[in-house]
């Protein structure tokens, strides 16, 4: 293991004029429809990733009733194999699709560098960055006695592109997860017109080609040279680069493809019944029509549509654990 990972951490794009259907289909799993748009799309779908994260499907815009816009979250394409991602963002590229967002995620492992230490370096002239706005955010929590979040932000959310250098294992930790060693986290959030470069760049280059993609979008957002900040232009940015920094993007740039594995839990699905589907089955309990009766037959014809995935849910189930609905008195 090199100690050194990519992750695609949000993906973000529209259709101009596509059957919303087909696009689910595209995407792949079960969507239900939300009670409200957003963004101005006055339809909307949703379908979740357990505790994880999301996709949010939204049409019907005014003006454009047949625009499709899709927003994936974190927690639902880290899962994705990069084949699964290359190939959605070349049934984009060929709906004549816009990319919207993509957020690349540079995990470092290994140790190379401090949030600390880098922090350091900004302060000292030698990051020869596009943006001249950073700002350093740090999160603690009081029952603990502790510092549970670190993080350096290049750039503003304004921006086409913002950088989050922040300690992973810190973060991980301060939620009671075991991590061992260090862990920081180089993301990157392209947006607009460089969130859509980098969607043809995935959709088009092979793996390999696409981590050094990465890491030169990276740097070309930021360096880190032996310079300061009385230097002038041009000679910050032909100063040499910092050793650590030599290490970092050249460990990125041969970074395997990280798949987060996810296993849904059947309260995760609890949760999801509960808060999503809740108000809607009980309309359908009190409507003409529809009632109890229907539902139980909903419920018999849905058992012949499981997949895999159902039945291990099934198999995950705790029988001795007693289910409690969040937030309810009952």
């Amino acid at each position: 293991m090199s100690g050194f990972s990519l992750s695609v951490d949000w993906l973000r794009f529209t259709i101009p004029s596509m059957a919303v259907q087909t696009v689910m289909e595209q995407l792949g799993g079960d969507f239900i429809q939300a009670s409200s748009g957003f963004l101005g799309y006055t339809i909307g779908y949703l379908q979740t990733a357990g505790n994880r994260g999301l996709i949010r499907i939204g049409t019907g815009k005014k003006g454009n009733p047949q625009e499709v816009h899709v927003d994936c979250s974190g927690g639902v394409v880290s899962g994705w194999s990069f084949e699964k991602l290359q190939a959605l963002a070349r049934w984009t590229v060929n709906q004549r699709g816009k990319f919207g967002r993509i957020d690349n995620a540079l995990d470092d492992r290994k140790g190379v560098v401090t949030v600390e230490q880098v922090e350091s370096a900004v302060k000292a002239g030698q990051a020869v960055k596009r943006s001249k706005k950073w700002r350093k955010v740090e999160e603690s929590n009081d029952e603990l006695d502790q510092i549970t979040g670190y993080t350096l932000y290049l750039g503003s959310r304004q921006s086409n592109t913002l950088i989050r250098i922040y300690d992973k294992a810190l973060e991980q930790r301060g939620k009671g997860v075991e991590v061992e060693g260090p862990w920081v986290r180089w993301e990157m959030e392209l947006k607009d017109a460089r969130a859509h470069a980098c969607g043809l760049a995935l959709a088009h280059l092979p793996e390999d080609k696409y981590r050094q993609f990465v890491v030169g979008v990276l740097r070309s957002s930021v360096d880190f040279r032996d310079t300061c900040r009385e230097d002038e232009a041009w000679m910050r940015c032909a100063a040499p680069v910092l050793s650590w920094w030599q290490e970092l993007t050249e460990g990125f740039a041969k970074a395997r493809l990280l798949i987060q594995k996810t296993q849904k839990k059947i309260e995760d699905v609890k949760q999801w019944a509960a808060h999503s589907l809740g108000p809607m089955l009980a309309v359908l309990e009190a409507a003409p029509g529809a009632g109890r009766e229907f539902l139980d037959v909903v419920i018999a014809a849905g058992k012949d549509r499981w997949k895999t995935r159902h039945y291990d849910l099934l198999q995950r189930i705790d029988p001795g654990r007693v289910y409690v609905l969040q937030g309810s008195s009952f």
